[in-house]
């Protein structure tokens, strides 16, 4: 079976997001090897988007056009695919196993009218759930990537899911560690998550600003109070300028907590799309990534700003974290221990107060760190050639075909799956 007959869907909480342009970049990046997907998404999406996410909008299926006879239909089409999904989802005790049963049974309905023959899923949390159920009622492989919270800040049934998976991606070599812990029996395999480093590029003969950088989401790992607290420790003459693009919960906290310490130079964007960033990124001094480690536990594992910021010529200054040390080296940036404002103000000063060329040679080695081992393509590599190996050994090791899973005769293959019954 060649790569570029794959059909997948990706099944998806809900889409688009605005702030999780790593799985916009991961489908379009497939499609460019030839994949056929479709993205089944279990709720809703953001009014706002990235750009790139329009197409894919318009392509998603939504379980919720489909009412309890098709779960019916899916019954009869598959009544041992039921039973074996079942077996799976009384073992659950993050969700009640009828209401997984129902959503993946809904999602096992598109992919068979769509043909998929396999299932991947964003998100260790319900969307892996529902794949999994999905893929036993259609007899076909399933897989999911975990990233952050859903891993470490309230992770739900990781085991059970882990074992009940044909393949796992971790988006670090740590968080990869930290499964194999879980559980002997999974296959687990580090992609990171890549970036486009034909659209995130430096610009000709930069100026060195004095602004600095920090893109993400206003939440706790972020570390964005503990940046205030680095540039409060500073003399208000050497403090920088920062630009935060973002929004989030902590929004009014971190505005009050600047303002309160009498930091005055940071200037809180909002949100900005990733043309934005592409734009006015490169002229930059460099990006911050303080991230730290919540009280739950939920942290960054592999940010993608980071890799864009490299890929843009900036250094980097962050934290010395899962993720970020595979990322950031010694030569591409500064890494600090997470939660100490000293040191991160040490930092902020030594980025200050480099010279030009030593700027220029952390930005240079910062790209060819990215083109070597960050790229989309890098990444669509992986994901295609891990997806049809499975497929092909589940095609010698299985009795059944997947003939009976095939497009109806007169539908295009994967097309639309037809008028959904009411």
């Amino acid at each position: 079976m060649g790569c570029d007959k794959l059909k997948i869907g990706y099944v998806l909480a809900a889409f688009p997001i605005f702030s999780e342009t790593f799985i916009g970049n991961e489908m379009r990046a497939m499609a460019q090897r030839g994949h056929e997907f479709t993205p089944l998404v279990l709720g809703g999406g953001e009014s706002r988007f990235q750009p790139g996410d329009k197409v894919l909008a318009v392509r998603a299926r939504r379980v919720h056009a489909l009412n309890l006879l098709h779960v019916l239909l899916t019954f009869f089409v598959s009544p041992l695919g039921f039973w074996r999904a079942w077996i799976f989802a009384r073992q659950l005790t993050g969700i009640r196993p009828r209401s997984a049963m129902l959503s993946g049974a809904k999602i096992a309905t598109f992919a068979r009218r769509l043909g998929c023959l396999h299932l991947h899923a964003h998100f260790a949390h319900c969307a892996a759930t529902a794949a999994i159920i999905a893929a036993r009622i259609n007899g076909i492989t399933v897989s999911f990537t975990a990233h952050g919270y859903d891993f470490y800040g309230s992770p739900s049934d990781l085991r059970l899911k882990l074992d009940s998976s044909e393949l796992v991606f971790a988006v670090c070599d740590d968080m990869a560690k930290n499964m194999k812990a879980l559980t002997e029996d999974a296959t687990i395999v580090t992609v990171h998550c890549g970036i486009d480093p034909a659209r995130f590029k430096p610009v000709a003969q930069k100026k060195y600003q004095d602004r600095l950088l920090l893109i993400g989401r206003l939440v706790e790992q972020k570390g964005i109070h503990v940046l205030i607290e680095a540039l409060s420790e500073m003399d208000a003459a050497d403090r920088p300028a920062v630009d935060i693009v973002g929004d989030g919960p902590w929004r009014i906290r971190l505005e009050n907590k600047a303002r309160r310490s009498g930091v005055d130079c940071i200037r809180f964007l909002g949100a900005r799309n990733s043309d934005w960033i592409a734009w006015h990124g490169p002229r930059y001094r460099a990006l911050l990534a303080p991230f730290v480690i919540c009280a739950d536990g939920d942290r960054d594992t592999g940010p993608v700003v980071a890799k864009e910021a490299m890929a843009m010529g900036l250094p980097v200054i962050a934290s010395r974290l899962m993720g970020l040390i595979e990322i950031v080296t010694p030569e591409t940036g500064w890494l600090v221990n997470p939660d100490d404002r000293h040191v991160l103000a040490a930092a902020i000063h030594a980025v200050m107060t480099a010279p030009p060329d030593e700027m220029a040679r952390r930005g240079m080695a910062g790209r060819a760190r990215i083109e070597s081992c960050f790229t989309l393509d890098r990444q669509a590599t992986k994901i295609s050639t891990e997806f049809e190996r499975l497929i092909e050994r589940q095609s010698r090791g299985s009795a059944a075909t997947f003939d009976q899973f095939a497009v109806p005769a007169g539908r295009k293959a994967g097309g639309d799956p037809g008028p959904i019954l009411e």
